[in-house]
Order: structure tokens, then sequence, then C-alpha cells
């Protein structure tokens, strides 16, 4: 698999999922907290982690509506904002 088109993927199949989703699941479903985790991980992976973090704080935002606080996602996201965080911070 080449890398162009690994990027190419990695930028329009989320964004293909969250069109798909919005069609059948009401905005704070879990899966949009996925997604929107996936994608971040995706950009933080290609340096861009100013995009980064905003899509993980969309995820967080949907788990805090859809998840008790205490699912181990809020945990996992929460690292990966800070991780974000720092990498910013070192620009």
């Amino acid at each position: 698999m080449s890398a162009l088109f690994y990027d190419d993927a990695t930028q329009t199949c989320p964004f293909r999922t969250l069109e798909l989703d919005r069609q059948s699941l009401p905005s704070t479903h879990e899966n949009f907290g996925i997604t929107y985790a996936n994608m971040g991980m995706a950009y933080s992976r290609n340096g861009n982690d100013t995009t980064a973090l905003e899509y993980l704080l969309k995820a967080k935002e949907v788990w805090r509506k859809s998840l008790p606080l205490t699912h181990p996602r809020f945990q996992e996201i929460e690292t990966y904002i800070r991780f974000a965080k720092e990498r910013l911070t070192r620009i």
C-alpha cells in the first residue's frame, strides 16, 4: 500500500463515517467519540497536533454525554490530549 493511498484514506474515511453516522445516530452517540478520537490520533501521527487536539476534545465531549465518567475511554482520551498538548508546547 502506498503512503499516498494511506494518507488519503486516513483523511477521507473518518469524514465519510461521520456522514453515515449522522444519518442514523444521535450526535451524542458513543460512535461519534470513537471516530473523533481516531481522527485525532491520525492527525497526531501526521504531526498536526493542533487539529489532533480539536478532535480529541470533541471525542471527550461526546463521551461526557454518552458514557459514565468511570468509563476507561476517559483515561485513554486524557492521555492522548495530554500528549498532544505537550507536543504543542514544544513547538
